[in-house]
C-alpha cells in the first residue's frame, strides 16, 4: 500500500507552506511514533519564554537566543535518523518552519500514470 502524505507547516507568523510525498506502508510505520509525538506536543519553558512551536527546523529555527529546543531535544525518545529523514520532507519556508499544523494521509489506489 502506498500513501500520499501532505504536511502543512507554519514558517513565519501564519505563513503556511505545504509539501506532499508518496510513502510506503513501511515508511509510514517508521514515522508514526514521531507523528504521534508531534500530535501530543506540550509547550515547555525555556529561558524566559514558554515555547509552543512543535517542530522548529531549518532557516532561523530553533531560536537558541530564546531558549528554544531543537527537534532532537524535543523528541529525544525518537531515533535521530528518523527525525532527520522526516525533516527532509518538511516544507521549509524562507525562515525554516516552527510548527507543523497538520499531517494528512491519503491512500493511493491504482497505478499512477505519468502525463508529461
Amino acid at each position: 500500500m502506498n500513501y500520499l502524505m501532505v504536511i502543512s507547516a507554519d514558517t513565519n507568523d501564519a505563513d503556511w507552506v505545504e509539501s506532499s510525498h508518496q510513502i510506503s506502508e513501511v515508511e509510514l510505520e517508521k514515522f508514526l511514533p514521531l507523528i504521534e509525538a508531534i500530535k501530543n506536543f506540550k509547550p515547555y519553558k525555556g529561558g524566559n519564554y514558554t515555547h509552543k512551536h512543535n517542530f522548529p527546523c531549518g532557516g532561523d529555527q530553533p531560536r537558541d537566543d530564546m531558549g528554544e529546543k531543537n527537534v532532537n531535544e524535543i523528541y529525544k525518545d525518537i531515533d535521530p535518523d528518523i527525525i532527520e529523514e522526516f525533516c527532509e520532507m518538511i516544507p521549509l519556508g524562507e525562515y525554516g518552519v516552527h510548527t507543523i499544523g497538520s499531517i494528512t494521509l491519503y491512500e493511493i489506489k491504482g497505478t499512477p500514470k505519468e502525463l508529461i
